[in-house]
């Protein structure tokens, strides 16, 4: 899939689908710690076997989700400097600045499908995703 989507007279203005922005307040609102992006578009693909971002004028998944942290929808943050993970937008918070020139980060296209972090991975931070709090 390396067309990028149309745009100008013949082809409307990127925009964000409905689908999209349903999936992705349902699953922050369960969310318990970041989600993968590639869980939202497997999630929007489940309940719309023909979603394709192009089709709203995105050429690719991770250009959409930036529209939607653009609108305040969903914050994408980099976790241990290497996968993007969406977060909850802060209320009455502007979009983060991304830290590299480009406005919409590479999101792998080959990612796992979890909730969060790998948890088999040592994040150095001391913490091996137990609960410390003493029995």
């Amino acid at each position: 899939r390396s067309e990028r989507a149309p745009t100008g007279p013949g082809r409307p203005a990127a925009e964000v689908p409905p689908i999209a922005r349903e999936v992705v307040a349902s699953l922050l609102s369960r969310a318990t710690e970041p989600l993968n992006p590639s869980l939202i578009k497997e999630t929007i693909v489940r309940m719309k076997p023909d979603f394709d971002e192009r089709d709203h004028g995105f050429s690719t998944f991770s250009k959409l989700l930036a529209a939607m942290q653009d609108q305040g929808l969903l914050r994408l943050q980099q976790l241990h400097g290497r996968q993007w993970y969406v977060t909850p937008a802060e209320p009455g918070t502007p979009p983060p600045l991304s830290e590299s020139a480009d406005p919409a980060p590479a999101l792998p296209e080959d990612t796992d499908a979890g909730l969060g972090p790998d948890s088999d991975s040592d994040d150095g931070d001391g913490d091996d995703g137990e609960d410390d709090a003493a029995y």
